[in-house]
C-alpha cells in the first residue's frame, strides 16, 4: 500500500533507537545487505510517513 510512492518515507529503527534503513519511494527492499542484530533483542520499530506527517508506526521482530 505504502510503496512505490514518492511522498512516503520509510524509517527503520533498530531496538536502540539507531536508524538503519530510510527510503522514500520504498521498494519493499529492506534489508538490502545483511542484517546487523543482536537475538536476544530482535525487535526493529518503523515508521511510515506521507508529506512528512507519520501516518503509520509499528515494531518488527525478526524471527530466524
Amino acid at each position: 500500500e505504502y510503496a512505490n510512492n514518492e511522498n512516503v518515507e520509510v524509517i527503520i529503527y533498530s531496538s536502540k533507537g539507531k536508524v538503519v534503513f530510510r527510503k522514500r519511494n520504498y521498494q519493499n527492499d529492506w534489508p538490502n545487505t545483511s542484517l546487523d542484530y543482536s537475538k536476544k533483542d530482535p525487535v526493529f520499530y518503523y515508521t511510515i510517513s506521507n508529506n512528512d506527517e507519520i501516518i503509520k508506526k509499528g515494531a518488527i521482530t525478526v524471527i530466524e
